[in-house]
């Protein structure tokens, strides 16, 4: 039997009934259809001519060659098909599967909306496990989109997708350059724009358990990113050239070995984007951020994190706590008004209101893992300091340099532990030879063990100096102070133009102090030397004083002499090697 419409619908069949009372034509065995380039098949037919509507009951099956109007080819499978011809609208369920140029689908129901010629799709609602499947591989455009519900909507020709709204544990996949590693979103919600290509971004907005995953290539490091909220945009139908996360954010980003795992919790999250989700310029933490990577952890209100370069830029001081910009880890803690961090290498520099704190043990803030601080192998901690303890520091500024292990204080320095202190315009510290230097209106209180002759404890002797320039070279175990020197400790009050103090090797105890040029010396017990050249023992508790002449003022008068050496505890002298009696010096008067 053979069935023609007035449209061009031609159905064969071998059985067939019509109900002229209600209009109802029932076909109940297998029926082959027919009309321009599309044909098929199915199980059982029924027509309502009161409602315009053509149902095909089971095994729906059509097909459409790329060739035939309308545009391109078509396959469809389903449980059943529905056909309002009046609404334009045709109904697939119990079980769909659709396939077209560039896309395949399936959901448990699919409604297509034709547009006025019945030839072309308007738009397409898909119900119940939906998938699309697209065939895209340029960069960024749409792979596939998953959702319990999703609907799509098309250009004209029917065959472009211009928009797709996602609804329920939703997912969407876009393809990697060159074919490569992907990106995927998934949401509750996921709402995305495509440009006039039908494949690539233009808006995305997605809500509620956001995750987004881009997978690594060989140029791009993996990363992940959760929140509660994400948006992403181009500009006039362009690219997506932004990006933004709210309502809680964790960020992952996993470089290549050996670099530790990235992380970042934050409140707010916005991407620059170079040319689509594939190419993140930088990203802003807001709202709280803590940043970390391996031992390293670093803290601020907002941070700008160069995604290139591997920097951090850190600012805003927190609004609960009120607590500066930090990077810590379990060598060093560095705060400041701004602090940026450059993580491989982890060269840091701090601004405004700086304040650190070098700890002993662990791994030191400038390396990757392994070296050990204080005593270890990794740095090493001038002698004048205790090994055990803490520095402090003060300063307007910072320089660290992880790779040289070298960090450079200025503005206003201030650097302690303990009784020890060290004021100066400019401080430098060399964890990596021991050294330390000091710059500009230099004042150092310093303490050196010093042994007890008779019981053998350890009595600090602390050292008082201001001078121009101050230097502590650890390999020569040498502390050396230029420029307008004035040093007070336990040998007594010293002026010169330059004075060395060398420690005894592996001790804290200094072994002698050298003064140079100018030399002017007030010992404790009122007795004063002058000279070019002044060397002091510390086992000995003896000056020796040179110069034209060099030059002793004690309760006896005044001696001189090209070389003069005398003692703290005695009234031994000896003057160009010749031992001298005290008693039988006179004081020469001058009329």
């Amino acid at each position: 039997m053979v069935i023609t419409s007035s449209d061009g619908l031609v159905v064969r069949t071998e059985e067939a009934s019509y109900d002229h009372a209600q209009g109802v034509v029932h076909a109940p065995g297998a029926v082959r259809f027919s009309r321009g380039g599309l044909e098929g098949s199915a199980v059982g037919l029924r027509y309502e001519r009161s409602r315009d509507l053509l149902s095909l009951l089971d095994r729906v099956v059509i097909h459409r060659d790329a060739a035939a109007a309308g545009g391109g080819s078509l396959d469809v499978e389903a449980g059943g098909a529905s056909f309002a011809r009046g609404e334009k609208v045709v109904r697939f369920g119990r079980g769909v599967r659709i396939a077209r140029p560039g896309e395949t689908m399936s959901a448990d129901e699919i409604a297509a909306t034709l547009a006025g010629d019945s030839e072309r799709v308007q738009k397409l609602e898909l119900r119940g496990g939906s998938h699309l499947l697209g065939s895209s591989e340029a960069d960024g455009g749409v792979k596939g989109m998953r959702a319990r519900d999703i609907d799509l909507a098309y250009a004209d020709d029917g065959r472009t997708l211009q928009h797709a709204m996602l609804n329920g544990d939703a997912g969407i996949e876009l393809a990697g350059a060159g074919g490569g590693a992907g990106r995927r979103l998934l949401g509750q919600f996921i709402d995305i724009a495509l440009a006039a290509d039908g494949t690539t971004p233009t808006s995305i907005l997605a809500q509620k358990a956001v995750e987004l995953d881009l997978l690594a290539d060989p140029s791009t490091p993996a990363r992940a990113i959760r929140s509660g909220v994400f948006q992403a945009a181009g500009t006039a139908g362009s690219r997506l050239k932004a990006a933004a996360f709210s309502g809680g954010v964790d960020f992952r980003e996993t470089p290549s070995a050996p670099a530790a795992l990235r992380t970042a919790i934050s409140s707010t999250l916005a991407l620059t984007l170079g040319d689509g989700l594939g190419r993140i310029q930088s990203a802003r933490f807001g709202g709280g951020v803590v940043f970390t990577q391996g031992a390293l952890t670093a803290r601020a209100r907002d941070s700008q994190y160069g995604v290139d370069a591997g920097t951090l830029h850190l600012s805003g001081r927190d609004e609960k706590t009120g607590r500066a910009p930090q990077v810590l880890d379990d060598r060093a803690t560095i705060e400041g008004d701004t602090v940026d961090v450059q993580l491989d290498g982890r060269k840091i520099t701090a601004d405004g209101s700086v304040k650190t704190e070098m700890r002993a043990g662990g791994e030191p803030t400038g390396g990757r893992g392994g070296a050990q601080a204080a005593g270890g192998a990794g740095a090493r901690v001038p002698a004048m300091l205790q090994a055990d303890r803490p520095v402090r520091a003060a300063a307007g500024h910072l320089e660290y340099d992880g790779g040289a292990r070298l960090a450079t204080y200025s503005g206003g320095v201030d650097l302690w532990q303990d009784q020890v202190s060290i004021k100066a315009d400019t401080v430098v510290v060399d964890e990596r030879s021991g050294g330390l230097s000091a710059r500009g209106g230099v004042v150092s209180r310093t303490e050196f063990d010093r042994a007890d002759a008779a019981t053998t404890a350890q009595d600090p002797a602390t050292m008082v100096v201001t001078s121009d320039r101050m230097a502590y070279d650890d390999d020569a175990r040498r502390l050396k102070y230029a420029g307008r020197v004035h040093l007070n400790g336990a040998a007594g009050d010293f002026s010169a133009d330059e004075i060395v103090v060398s420690l005894r090797a592996g001790t804290r105890e200094m072994e002698r102090l050298e003064a140079d040029g100018a030399v002017a010396l007030a010992a404790t017990d009122g007795r004063r030397a002058a000279g070019k050249h002044l060397t002091y023992w510390t086992e000995s508790e003896q000056y020796d004083v040179g110069g034209t002449p060099a030059t002793l003022h004690d309760t006896f008068g005044e001696t001189t002499g090209r070389l003069l050496t005398f003692f703290r505890s005695t009234a031994r002298i000896v003057v160009d090697g010749k031992e001298q009696k005290r008693t039988e010096l006179r004081r020469e008067i001058k009329r």
